[in-house]
């Protein structure tokens, strides 16, 4: 009898001791890891579980490497009631510190999401975003239910990558030669193996004009005899008109 006692109190014990575990509300941080470059700006979203205890007010403590990270904003999930009071809202990218506070109207009695945090990224480095073990929720008698603490998502911070002056110089240069290649491609041939015949040579008024010149040059295409030619034709044109004209004169 004694020995059965022995064992059914080691077992109430026991439960005792392991309701509280069972109970435990969680906060969890995500995602575990970050990589972005200088500059650039990130999110890590912070949920609640409450376990087997309802919370009914969520404060968040978090902290984070003021040198590397800056807080730009923070959004509470659906159905928080934000606390923005003195000691219970507060963002200071001074000192790394964020804390943010809501109540959840008739109590919160399954997992859900807190809120999210938009960070940036100021120069290279390594860095830990900290959900601290001063971070509350709070069941219907105002106790601490929060276990696990802290938890944190790490961020590694590289630097953006720079093109050289070179390289942009030689992708302009080969954008510029882009236009010229598609011309040669495009250049119209006779589909024969033939050259493209040249536009002056098409039949026109050249075609008069060349053979008036080999009229006047007698067939030799000698510039000089087409001089001589039209000097001596201008000379008889007007001996004729003066002709024509003394004769006109006598008559009248």
């Amino acid at each position: 009898k004694h020995m059965k006692k022995a064992i059914f109190s080691l077992a109430f014990v026991g439960l005792v001791l392991a309701a509280p575990a069972l109970a435990a509300t969680t906060m969890l941080i995500s995602p575990a890891s970050v990589a972005v470059t200088a500059g650039e700006s990130f999110s890590v979203a912070v949920s609640v579980n409450p376990g087997e205890v309802k919370n009914y007010t969520v404060k968040l403590a978090m902290e984070y490497p003021a040198d590397v990270l800056e807080a730009i904003s923070f959004t509470f999930g659906s159905g928080w009631m934000a606390l923005p009071q003195a000691g219970y809202d507060l963002i200071d990218n001074g000192s790394g510190t964020l804390i943010k506070t809501a109540g959840y109207p008739g109590g919160l009695s399954s997992a859900a999401s807190f809120g999210t945090v938009v960070f940036k990224a100021k120069q290279t480095g390594s860095a830990a975003i900290e959900v601290t073990a001063n971070s509350l929720a709070l069941d219907a008698q105002n106790q601490n239910a929060v276990d696990g603490l802290p938890v944190r998502t790490l961020v590694s911070v590289t630097a953006p990558t720079v093109i050289s002056e070179e390289e942009t110089q030689e992708t302009f240069s080969e954008t510029e030669a882009l236009p010229e290649e598609e011309a040669e491609v495009e250049e119209p041939t006779t589909g024969s193996g033939e050259e493209t015949p040249d536009v002056s040579a098409v039949q026109g008024p050249n075609r008069f004009l060349a053979a008036v010149s080999r009229v006047i040059t007698f067939g030799t295409g000698n510039n000089v005899l087409s001089i001589i030619f039209l000097f001596v034709a201008g000379i008889a044109v007007y001996g004729v008109y003066t002709l024509i004209s003394t004769r006109k004169k006598k008559k009248s």
